[in-house]
């Protein structure tokens, strides 16, 4: 009430230096620190790394065109198929927890990639 009616000289806490200092400032900080822990988790999508490693065979073998847009399309199609299998990376053990889910699934990525391929064996072959 002292800042509205003016008397006695106040400090407004929030604008004080020393309130700016004891709970603003380790505030911002704590949120800073945390927001950089949960930016620096890195995730793996197995099943896209599957995609992007098998396409290009798989599309060679039944002789589809391999244009970047025919490629592309390709991906695009495998991925609406298939549910994305992700992996949060925060040591060696979920390293080999990847690699194991991606030895997995290889087979049913690749089923569904040379389905893909049969379709797309029909359409025209475009210059690359």
């Amino acid at each position: 009430m002292r800042l509205i009616t003016g008397s006695r000289p106040a400090v407004n806490p929030i604008i004080d230096d020393n309130f700016k200092e004891q709970v603003i400032r380790p505030m911002a900080e704590r949120k800073l620190k945390s927001e950089k822990s949960e930016r620096s988790d890195t995730r793996i999508n197995v099943t896209s790394e599957l995609v992007s490693e098998w396409l290009p065979s798989v599309l060679g073998r039944f002789s589809c065109c391999t244009c970047s847009r025919c490629k592309a399309e390709a991906s695009v199609k495998a991925l609406e198929l298939l549910p994305a299998i992700v992996v949060e990376i925060r040591g060696k053990k979920d390293i080999d927890k990847a690699k194991a889910l991606k030895e997995e699934n290889k087979q049913w990525v690749l089923m569904t990639l040379v389905k893909i391929a049969i379709e797309r064996k029909k359409l025209p072959h475009h210059q690359e």
